[in-house]
Formats: C-alpha cells, structure tokens, sequence
C-alpha cells in the first residue's frame, strides 16, 4: 500500500528537500565555469557557517535543550577544540582524515533522519524499515566514495601518503567487491519492499524520491568533477539550507504549541521573522 508523508508541505518538501539538491548540482557547475577559485571558497564558507549557527542556537539558545545537555554542550567543544589543535600539531593528514569521515557519516546520518520523518509521517515501514534504510546509505555513501574517481583519487593518495602498502590489483578487487556490495544490498532492500508490501504496511513513495535526489547530487558532482570544493559547494548547499529548515521549523512549531521555555530561539522565531 502507498502513502505519500510530507516533512513539511508537499510544496516546501518540492523545495527545500526534493528540488534542492538539483538546484545545488546546477549552482555548482556554474560556479565552476564562471567563478574564480577563490570566490567558490569563499561561497563555501557562507554556506557552512549559518547552518552550523542554527545548530548553535538551537543548542545554547533553547533552555530546555541546553538543561538536558549542559555537561556534553560545555564538554565537548572543549575536548574537539584540544584535539583540533593536537592534530595540527602533531598528525595534520590523520586529523583531516578523521574530519573528512566524521563529515560523511554526519551527512548520512541527516538524509537518513529525514528519511525516518517521511516514514513517521505516512506511518509507513515495518519496524526493522530503519535499519535497511541506514545500511541502504552506508552501502551507497560508501560505494561512492570509493569508486568516485574524485574520492579515489584522495583516499589511495592518502593511503600512499601514509606507506600503507597499496597494489593495483588490490584496489581492483576492492573496487568490485565494493560493486558485488552495492547489487547484492539493492536486491536485499528490494525484497525488503515486497516484504513489507506483503505484510499490508504502507510505502512512502516521496521517501524515495528524496534519496534519489539526495544520492543524484553526491554521485554527480563526485563522478563529474576533480574538484572536492565544488563538491563541497553543491553538497552544503543541500545539507546546510535543509539543516537549517529543519531547525527553524521545528523551532517555529515549538513556538506556536509552547511546547518549550522562551529563550534566544523564541525571540528569533516570533511574529515577522
């Protein structure tokens, strides 16, 4: 049985979630023809900070949040700061590889949370539909990372940097294990689909199309540019501006239900804003 869910509206999901991610491919590409080196870095920048500033307010500016995680919100800049600054110091390559796989699985886990909330609200899955849904983006997150030639590039250059010994016939075998993964799992999550079909539970067809959409972005860009700052352009361009809709709409409804206390979040989700 199939049910559509919308996050938000279907108009505002046609934007934000199911339209956007075209946009960012399109934006990106014009970036790099039209646009200097430098501007597109610049442009990068713009794009990660306000949706790191929405995380910020939403953790240090809503009472209730920050109550329940005062220890892990004093803590844990603390120690990322002490480690940043270890890294550099003393492993700049190990730190920014540790950086780099902390932003993937960040990035997985965000299309994968808005992949739960369509099934939430369609009412839609089977109770293990959630643990398909993660092992369906790791499968596809990291068959792109490795088969990309942009990320393949970075990873065996690192990997080399770091005298782990690496042959060709190796990294071959790896590359098509990697492909076995990827068919083997499609037709295990297929036949999770029918399962769930057979078991008279509803399908979400717009969850779907969302992962497309999301996976259209990532496989483009990576299969059709050598640079990983364009990628980084068109890829916080989807995950910073959904982030931070998330975030402003979860904080208007709290503001509309008084479901929270008044704090800095209130007084930038009130009346005109």
């Amino acid at each position: 049985m199939f049910k559509t869910g919308y996050i938000l509206t279907p108009k505002h999901d046609l934007v934000w979630f199911l339209g956007l991610p075209f946009f960012a491919v399109a934006l990106a590409l014009g970036f790099q023809a039209w646009l200097p080196y430098v501007a597109v870095a610049s442009i990068n920048l713009w794009i990660t900070i306000p949706h790191h500033y929405a995380g910020w307010i939403r953790s240090y500016g809503m009472p209730d949040v920050w109550d329940r995680f005062k220890d892990r919100l004093i803590i844990g800049p603390v120690v990322i700061i002490g480690f940043t600054i270890m890294g550099l110091q003393f492993a700049p390559i190990t730190l920014l590889l540790l950086v780099t796989a902390w932003d993937h699985q960040h990035s997985i886990m965000q299309q994968h949370g808005l992949g739960r909330i369509y099934d939430f609200k369609a009412g839609a899955g089977l109770k293990q539909t959630r643990r398909y849904d993660l092992v369906l983006h790791c499968v596809l997150y990291a068959y792109m990372f490795l088969n990309a030639p942009m990320f393949k590039f970075l990873w065996i250059r690192e990997l080399h940097r770091m005298r782990v010994p690496l042959s060709v016939s190796f990294v071959d075998a790896l590359l098509m294990v990697s492909q076995v993964v990827l068919v083997g799992y499609l037709i295990v999550y297929m036949w999770h689909l029918w399962r769930t079909h057979q078991a008279g539970a509803i399908i979400n067809p717009v969850k779907y199309v969302f992962i497309f959409a999301s996976y259209f972005l990532w496989y483009f860009v990576a299969w059709n540019t050598n640079s990983i700052l364009l990628h980084a352009v068109a890829h916080r361009l989807m995950h910073g501006v959904q982030y931070i809709v998330m975030v402003y709409s979860f904080m208007r409804k709290s503001q509309e239900k008084g479901t929270f206390r008044k704090g800095l979040w209130s007084k930038l989700t009130g009346p005109g804003h």
